[in-house]
């Protein structure tokens, strides 16, 4: 994982520097693993080959889910409302402006998931957030 456990970039989510390769990367990982989240009420189908060439989201599209699950992540380690402050937004943003189906929402979420999962993850076993990484958590929820 690209440095996620470190609280100072997790505290950036700064992903727009990542490589678009970097990014491929991520979408395949979550695109592997789409037909274990639900899509309405039934489990998405397996990715098809054809995404797996051409992903339902585009690069920038997964840039900003990434970003902002390396944030959840670190809000989520301090303790901080993630879900109504990070996700729900950037997901009520991604509906208005893309007017996704439902596969790419949920690719979307996923790749989101992923991102903060690793985040919190690798940063719990440092111990508690510290103020500093709270506070500037606090300003990019704010901002």
């Amino acid at each position: 994982m690209w440095m996620a456990g470190n609280p100072a970039f997790a505290q950036t989510g700064d992903a727009t520097q990542l490589a678009d390769a970097q990014v491929r990367h991520a979408l395949n990982l979550a695109l592997r693993n789409i037909h274990k989240a639900l899509c309405g009420d039934t489990a998405c189908a397996v990715a098809t080959a054809d995404e797996f060439v051409t992903p339902p989201i585009t690069l920038d599209q997964a840039r900003t889910a990434i970003n902002t699950g390396v944030l959840s992540g670190t809000a989520q380690w301090c303790g901080l409302d993630w879900k109504h402050r990070l996700f729900l937004p950037m997901m009520s943003r991604f509906t208005a402006e893309a007017q996704p189906s439902e596969r790419q929402r949920v690719l979307f979420a996923l790749l989101h998931g992923i991102y903060q999962g690793q985040v919190s993850a690798s940063l719990a076993p440092q111990g508690p957030c510290p103020d500093d990484v709270k506070a500037g958590i606090e300003k990019r929820m704010a901002g």
